[in-house]
């Protein structure tokens, strides 16, 4: 009974800290990407999502579909850099609900965040040209769809 007292304390020490550290690192991107400056950074709670602190402690219940999609992506960067520092992130549509400020700084969390992410997104979600400034010139490729009849497509490397 001893060995698993221990086994039972040792792994609650381990889960806690593991559990910060993934907070950490969620919390920094979290404040690189969100525009309102209110926040303080984010805190998971007992159900492993993610609460959005206010600068005074407070937790914000407001949530936009834009706070939802930063601090999602934020939780997920937070665990794979926590699990493995070179890690991979994909990302489908994720600019559809996102206003321009916001788009701008994922772009630029993208292209600074350490990790390789790759965006799939729909020719709407991608208008504004002047998006592919913020990657900051670390753009791998972009690959366009084409559709030649319903039953096959072609992709063409635009960079």
């Amino acid at each position: 009974s001893y060995l698993a007292d221990l086994f039972e304390v040792g792994k609650e020490k381990y889960t806690h800290a593991v559990k910060q550290k993934v907070q950490e690192y969620a919390s920094e991107t979290f404040l690189k990407i969100i525009s309102d400056r209110k926040y303080k950074g984010l805190r998971i709670n007992d159900n492993y999502g993610v609460d959005l602190i206010m600068e005074n402690d407070e937790i914000d219940s407001l949530r936009s579909t834009g706070q939802a999609k930063v601090s999602t992506i934020s939780l997920v960067s937070g665990l794979i850099k926590t699990a493995m520092p070179e890690g991979f992130i994909l990302m489908d549509t994720p600019f559809v609900s996102l206003d321009k400020g916001h788009r701008e700084q994922v772009c630029r969390w993208a292209a600074t965040c350490g990790l390789h992410v790759s965006l799939f997104m729909h020719s709407g979600e991608f208008k504004d040209d002047s998006l592919l400034e913020f990657f900051e010139g670390r753009v791998g490729r972009i690959y366009r769809i084409r559709q030649v009849d319903l039953n096959e497509s072609t992709i063409q490397v635009e960079v």
